[in-house]
Order: C-alpha cells, then sequence, then structure tokens
C-alpha cells in the first residue's frame, strides 16, 4: 500500500511537472512567433517605405493601379499575420479559427494580383535584383507565388495540428515578405540582403533547436525546398533561360 501511494505520488508530480514544462513552452512559442510577426511589419515597412507607403515623398510618379492594389493586399496580409498570432498569445483561439478563413480568401486574391504586378514590373522594366526581365518574373512573381499559396495552402490543411500550421504559417509569412522587402531596404548590400533573408529563414529552425533539440520536420523539409528554388539560384537561372519560359514571358508582356 506505502508503495503504491509513493507511485501515485511520484506518477502526480511527474504529470505536474510535464504541464509545468508544456505551459511554459507554450508561452515562449507564443512570444517567438508573435516577436516573427512583429519583424515581419518592420521588414516590410523597411522595404516598402520609399517605394509605396511614403512613396510621394520621394517620387513624382505615381503607382500603377494594380500594385497599388497589390500593395495594399500584402499589407493586409501581414497585419492579419501579426492578429493571429497576437489572438493565439491572448488565448483567443475561436476568433483566431474564424479570422483564419479571411486570410484565406484574402491569399487567393493576393496570387492574380502577384502575377499582374510582375508583368506590369516587366512592361515597365522593374526587374528586382534578377538580371533581366525573364529571370525576374520566374523568380520574384511566378515561384514566390506558388511558393506562398502552397504554404498558405498546407498552413490550413493542418489548422487542427497546431505545430504543424503555425510552421507553415511563419514560412508563407516570409515567403511573402522576405526577399520582397529586405532587398529594397536602403544602403544595404547585397551579402548583408542575404544573410537577413536567410536570417529570417532559419529563425524558426534555430528557435526549435533552443526549445526542443531538434527541428521540426516541416523545416526540415520546407526550407531546402525554399532555398533551391530561391532566386538566382542554379535551378532558377537554367529554367529563365529556356526558350519556351521566354517565348512565354514576351508574348506575356507585349
Amino acid at each position: 500500500m506505502k508503495t503504491s501511494t509513493v507511485d501515485r505520488i511520484v506518477s502526480a508530480e511527474v504529470d505536474h511537472t510535464r504541464v509545468l514544462a508544456g505551459a511554459s513552452l507554450r508561452r515562449a512559442d507564443h512570444r517567438f512567433y508573435l516577436g516573427m510577426s512583429i519583424a515581419v511589419i518592420i521588414g516590410t515597412f523597411a522595404g516598402f517605405a520609399r517605394s509605396y507607403y511614403f512613396r510621394s515623398y520621394f517620387y513624382a510618379s505615381g503607382i500603377h493601379p494594380v500594385t497599388q492594389l497589390h500593395g495594399l493586399a500584402n499589407t493586409c496580409w501581414i497585419l492579419l499575420f501579426f492578429a493571429q498570432n497576437a489572438l493565439i498569445a491572448a488565448g483567443r483561439r475561436t476568433l483566431h479559427r474564424q479570422l483564419g478563413w479571411g486570410i484565406g480568401i484574402l491569399s487567393l486574391v493576393i496570387v492574380p494580383l502577384n502575377l499582374m504586378t510582375g508583368v506590369v514590373g516587366a512592361r515597365l522594366n522593374h526587374l528586382g535584383h534578377a538580371p533581366n526581365k525573364y529571370a525576374s518574373f520566374l523568380t520574384f512573381s511566378v515561384r514566390n507565388t506558388l511558393e506562398f499559396v502552397m504554404l498558405v495552402g498546407l498552413a490550413i490543411y493542418f489548422r487542427s495540428r497546431p505545430e504543424i500550421h503555425k510552421r507553415f504559417a511563419l514560412l508563407a509569412a516570409v515567403s511573402l515578405f522576405a526577399e520582397a522587402s529586405i532587398g529594397r531596404i536602403p544602403g544595404l548590400s547585397f551579402p548583408l540582403i542575404a544573410l537577413i533573408v536567410l536570417a529570417f529563414y532559419f529563425a524558426g529552425p534555430v528557435y526549435d533547436w533552443f526549445t526542443r533539440r531538434r527541428v521540426h520536420i516541416v523545416y526540415r523539409w520546407a526550407i531546402p525546398i525554399m532555398l533551391i528554388t530561391g532566386p538566382l539560384t542554379p535551378l532558377t537561372t537554367v529554367a529563365a533561360r529556356a526558350g519556351l519560359w521566354r517565348r512565354f514571358v514576351d508574348w506575356l508582356i507585349s
């Protein structure tokens, strides 16, 4: 009897410790993902302050209507991403789920706007950091848009599995803003741009390692694919040289 009682006490203590450890980890997760959403907002604002948010102070020319809508939709998505993380941190899970469907609909709106903005940019010779219009449209429009919509789709599909859901959502936000925004921050050299972008890519895996001593499978699979298909990688550089792709882009922007 005494042994049974002691065992129950030890078992209860172990369960209590696990509960406390789980609660502590959840609080740490809330802080991390909320902090990442704030970093995404800061990076977006810093990158597009001159060309979009305060354009009238720096340029005499206006913004193409498609680009204006593109910027508005992407800004709303980034702000909603922050709101979603804030709701989870505040324990408002029901409202988080309800708002999630709005983000899904907005994501669908962003897809054609991103592609149309790429067409407008190619016509206006706004090539970003790519060497020509073919590489620019492939990497910064088609690739980024497909990557974003797939990551959002996976986040929605796994919405009932928080550990998977929140990682796909974070990667979707990074894919939407990082390369487009960081590359536009004035005064940054290309190596520093690449370093900051990679910091956003690997923030999640590094956090996982320090809090769980392992990297989640979502990061282990998704991030290498994102890097392999990234801008100016050998894969996209070769693909941009394909004759069929060049004829398609010439027809699209003519």
